[in-house]
């Protein structure tokens, strides 16, 4: 976990916020990989695989960002 974890990420000192905060960079850098494989890669299935983790991590940051706004 340690390796995942963002410098620049506010530490709250509570499981379910830090949980939070730290998959959002998480999801990012998934996110941000899928792109790059989306423009150079040639492999049908893994450019199936990269939309889905665009299309999916791409919301739940939105919904991990929109849990810590509420909390």
């Amino acid at each position: 976990m340690a390796a995942m974890m963002n410098s620049d990420t506010k530490v709250y000192n509570d499981i379910d916020k830090d949980y939070a905060a730290q998959m959002i960079p998480h999801h990012q850098s998934a996110v941000d990989m899928a792109k790059v494989y989306q423009k150079f890669g040639k492999e049908k299935e893994l450019l199936n695989l990269s939309d889905m983790i665009v299309q999916h991590q791409t919301s739940e940051i939105a919904q991990l960002k929109a849990w810590l706004d509420k909390n």
